[in-house]
């Protein structure tokens, strides 16, 4: 999964999310990261807190923002990219690779 965050009138592809976000995430929410691997349960105040996470790391918030309305009313949009159906399906009518 990637995100596409759209913050202060700027498009924003975040990086994959590491240990600081998902532990941001664990803390605030109390609650393991592995949550987020049910995507029919995924809310989405967990994903803007993760946006958030990732700007304020990318050094592309104002030193003192915080995770509140201000910042919510400030991120216009998240888009997520689903990296797996980006992937071309395999045609299971093509024949096999030849092997050596």
């Amino acid at each position: 999964m990637r995100i596409t965050a759209h913050y202060d009138g700027k498009a924003i592809d975040l990086p994959p999310f590491g240990n600081l976000e998902l532990v941001s995430f664990e803390r605030k929410f109390q609650m393991s990261a592995t949550a987020l691997n049910d995507p029919s349960a995924v809310r989405m105040d967990w994903l803007c807190f993760l946006a958030y996470v990732a700007l304020r790391k990318a050094g592309q918030l104002l030193p003192g923002t915080q995770y509140d309305d201000a910042f919510l009313d400030r991120l216009a949009e998240l888009e997520i990219h689903d990296d797996q159906a980006d992937e071309p399906a395999a045609d299971p009518t093509a024949p096999a690779p030849a092997l050596g």
